[in-house]
């Protein structure tokens, strides 16, 4: 059987202008994302003084979190958006949704435990070391994934999320939602 590259539909072929204008930027909006939490993950990383000061705990988990949506959120969200369908399957959907829900959810809940540092930093300054413990800060960042993922990946995945109470996205593959 002899098929040339001309019967062989190809997703590229499809796009307008301002599809691949939109895929440019979004590719930007991917790639600065990825690298500039990667930088601020290094330099925590690097530095002992950052290292050691609580406030950058929590920094440097808003910077792996918001890193891991460039990664795995924005890059797919990318691909869906310009091409307006979904290539990856019914499962790495669902996957996918919920680790949009999930850091999007540990983002928001990494602010608000800054905001919280920030408060008792300012209204309390002699007894913040007393106050903001190691073993607090790791229960706020074990409670920021506790929440994300019971926000997230059971909702979609046991269905509670729609009508019929049954997974989404399992009738309709290319549409993912």
């Amino acid at each position: 059987m002899n098929i040339s590259n001309d019967t062989l539909p190809s997703p590229l072929s499809e796009l307008s202008i301002w599809d691949l204008v939109l895929g440019a930027v979004l590719a930007t909006i991917v790639v600065l994302t990825i690298s500039c939490n990667l930088i601020v993950l290094l330099a925590i990383l690097r530095n002992d003084i950052l290292r050691k000061n609580t406030q950058f705990i929590f920094i440097a988990n808003l910077a792996a979190t918001d890193f891991l949506l460039g990664l795995f959120v924005l890059s797919f969200a990318s691909i869906h958006q310009v091409f307006g369908r979904w290539y990856f399957g019914t499962v790495l959907c669902n996957v996918w949704v919920s680790l949009d829900v999930m850091l999007c959810s540990a983002s928001v809940l990494n602010l608000l435990f800054i905001t919280v540092d920030r408060w008792i930093v300012l209204n309390y300054p002699l007894k913040y070391k007393f106050i903001v413990t190691q073993p607090r800060i790791l229960l706020s960042l074990c409670l920021v994934y506790s929440v994300s993922l019971a926000n997230s990946f059971l909702p979609i995945f046991l269905g509670w999320n729609t009508r019929s109470g049954r997974t989404q996205n399992l009738d309709r593959p290319a549409l993912c939602r």
